[in-house]
């Protein structure tokens, strides 16, 4: 019989996903107005979401989820200090302690859509993230 992997197999770590949701809102299109279905399409009455979250590899278990508004085929970065970053459909772009899923910051970047998916590089004895928003690239330092 083979015995189970544990936590102390490989302690700490930690799968980062992103996924869409697709969700039937109720009979009435009223609740596109709402700011939780801000990404409804009234005609059909779904609602479209992103699902970013994290499991744990030892375990095949789902740690912390996260949905944001609105949908991107952008992908998420996750960095060596735990942080995960990841852009909306809004154009939104998110930082998520890896471990917990407790939000760190939202960026409203002024464009529609985070198409891209966010790259960190360092400059100047710095590191930054940076991710495309529109024709335009933002860039945040990290502390």
């Amino acid at each position: 019989m083979r015995k189970p992997l544990t936590s102390k197999c490989v302690t700490g770590r930690i799968g980062v996903f992103t996924v869409v949701e697709f969700r039937r809102a109720g009979a009435s299109c009223a609740a596109a107005n709402s700011p939780q279905e801000s990404s409804m399409n009234i005609k059909t009455a779904w609602s479209v979401a992103i699902i970013v979250g994290a499991f744990a590899v030892w375990a095949a278990a789902q740690v912390w989820a996260s949905t944001i508004p609105g949908v991107t085929n952008a992908g998420n970065l996750v960095t060596a200090g735990d942080v995960v970053f990841q852009g909306g459909g809004t154009g939104d772009f998110y930082a998520f302690d890896a471990k917990t899923g407790r939000q760190l910051f939202k960026h409203a970047t002024g464009q529609r859509s985070l198409a891209g998916s966010p790259l960190t590089y360092a400059a100047g004895g710095k590191q930054f993230v940076a991710v495309v928003a529109g024709s335009t690239v933002f860039a945040l330092a990290l502390p």
